[in-house]
């Protein structure tokens, strides 16, 4: 049984909320199975390797090429569903496909849509790895008044302060931001981006993005009822099982 986590630290602020969702600890124990989070930094890598026991490694994001000085024994990848570079790890790694409730998303339900775009950028520090320059140009075109979410928030104030007064999420990086995108779409906001799925609506150009968020805009102040499909988590408590891996 999978009962600990080890989140990189790029990923950090979401570790107890995961831990709650799952009721697992933090990692203690070189050999007991584990489930790691994030791949960013040779720090990981280390941690990843000096670990004695089964492992799974879900990379969030960009596959990074030192991802591919981790060691295959007792390891299985977890692919994400916006990571991207897969050649990099296919063929050396046992690969999963699964996905499942990365935190607790019973507060994100329909409500009626708000007046602004969401747009999610990080930190400070990461603003333009977000797409923080796409989203200047956006704020140049669009009529719309745009609310900028970075980390720091509770899950409530996210929603108060944030979701409940938006309309649509302006995702303008293929990796990233997918948490957002998800609980958006289950208040019924769909995502205007360049990835691919079925709450998003991919854009070409920024102009096309302004077009997409125009329609978007008719169902201002309608609840509209969520957008995720209801078979998008396919893995419940199973995945804790080591069995459910091999």
């Amino acid at each position: 049984m999978i009962n600990q986590t080890r989140f990189s630290k790029g990923v950090k602020f979401f570790e107890e909320d995961f831990c709650k969702r799952w009721n697992i600890s933090t990692y203690k124990d070189k050999n007991a199975p584990c489930f790691f989070a994030g791949v960013y930094d040779m720090n990981d890598v280390k941690a990843i390797n000096n670990h004695k026991g089964f492992k799974v490694v879900w990379n969030l994001g960009r596959i990074r090429p030192f991802f591919t000085l981790l060691n295959s024994d007792n390891l299985v990848v977890l692919r994400s569903a916006d990571s991207t570079d897969h050649s990099l790890i296919e063929g050396k790694y046992k690969i999963k496909q699964a996905r499942f409730e990365f935190i607790d998303s019973s507060l994100f339900t329909p409500n009626p849509l708000g007046d602004c775009i969401c747009c999610y950028l990080g930190n400070e520090k990461l603003k333009y790895l977000y797409g923080f320059e796409e989203v200047e140009k956006l704020k140049k075109l669009t009529k719309f008044k745009i609310l900028i979410s970075m980390q720091g928030r509770t899950r409530n104030q996210l929603k108060k302060e944030i979701y409940d007064k938006s309309f649509v999420y302006f995702k303008p990086i293929q990796v990233g931001g997918i948490q957002t995108s998800t609980e958006l779409a289950l208040m019924g906001r769909k995502t205007v981006g360049i990835a691919k799925g079925e709450f998003y609506l991919l854009y070409n150009s920024i102009e096309h993005a302004c077009e997409l968020i125009e329609e978007q805009a008719k169902n201002i102040g309608k609840t509209v009822g969520s957008v995720l499909d209801k078979n998008y988590f396919d893995t419940g408590e199973e995945w804790k099982q080591v069995k459910f891996w091999l």
